[in-house]
């Protein structure tokens, strides 16, 4: 990052990791069930 100048690039990964949390725990958290929670 520092050589090519994206001092930009942490900041929007985490901005972007953050997203995808907060949606697998809304996921989570409105399951109707334990196995809707499951990745299969």
């Amino acid at each position: 990052n520092a050589i090519l100048g994206w001092w930009w690039a942490d900041p929007l990964a985490g901005v972007g990791i953050a997203g995808l949390a907060l949606l697998e725990a809304r996921r989570t958290w409105t399951a109707e069930s334990l196995a809707d929670t499951c990745c299969a």
